[in-house]
Parts: structure tokens; C-alpha cells; sequence
């Protein structure tokens, strides 16, 4: 199944949680996304949630969604996700829909490599250098 019938580019990455699937890939031009969120049913049954296009730039042409992760957290659907202009993205989800919430740059440019670990609660983000957060 494509996610979007318009892309230009393909998926970078793909994160599951119980029946969610966030998918992170490229955004060509002012009506596409980077960032895709998708209910899945039964085996052959993928439903679109929302998307959404994460940059602080609104002016670039594209951006590149690099890696996004899942996280269940207390309960509550969150997500993390890291583009190219360096900046990783850290929100919420609720009733279906991609909230973010809070920045912080992680290069001064290119994306990062994600991995969250829900034992210690704690997002590895790896650029340049590696960070720790907390992300929500």
C-alpha cells in the first residue's frame, strides 16, 4: 500500500505500537508531509490518521524526516522524530492526530538516528554526537 500516492521520495523509517504506524520519509513541495501516522487493522487493513510536515523553515522546498520512533509513555502515544535541518521533534498523539510539542537541536544540520528505551525512559539521539533526552 503507498502511504501517499503523490510522493516523490521514499520511506526513510517506520515505528509500530499496538495497532500505530508512524512512518518518516521526505516532504517534496508545500502539500506534502514528513511525517505520517496510520492505524492498522487487520492484516490487510492500513487506515490513515494524519500528517504532518515538521520544519522550522517553512520556505524549503523539501525536508527529509530522517528517523521516528513510537513511545509509550505513562499510558499516552508519543512521538519523536529528527529532519535535516537538525532539530529533533518530540509531540503527542491524541485521537489520532500528530501534536508536537517541544525542539532541540541535535546538529547544525542532517537528521539523527533515534532509539528510544522504555526501560529507561530515555530517547539516544545520534548526529555528530550523541545525546540523551527525556523526550515528554
Amino acid at each position: 500500500m503507498r502511504c501517499n500516492e503523490t510522493a516523490e521520495r521514499g520511506i526513510n523509517n517506520i515505528s509500530i505500537v499496538d495497532d500505530y504506524l508512524l512512518v518518516a520519509n521526505c516532504s517534496v513541495g508545500r502539500d506534502d508531509s514528513n511525517l505520517w501516522l496510520f492505524e492498522i487493522g487487520s492484516s490487510t487493513s492500513i487506515a490513515f490518521l494524519d500528517a504532518i510536515d515538521l520544519k522550522d523553515d517553512l520556505s524549503r522546498h523539501q525536508s527529509f524526516n530522517f528517523d521516528a520512533d513510537l513511545i509509550m509513555r505513562s499510558g499516552k502515544l508519543h512521538f519523536c522524530a529528527s529532519t535535516e535541518e537538525g532539530l529533533l521533534w518530540a509531540g503527542e498523539i491524541e485521537n489520532g492526530v500528530l501534536a508536537p510539542q517541544k525542539t532541540a537541536y541535535v546538529a547544525s544540520e542532517g537528521g539523527a538516528i533515534l532509539d528510544f528505551n522504555p526501560s529507561l525512559t530515555t530517547l539516544l539521539a545520534a548526529a555528530r554526537k550523541l545525546y540523551l533526552f527525556e523526550p515528554l
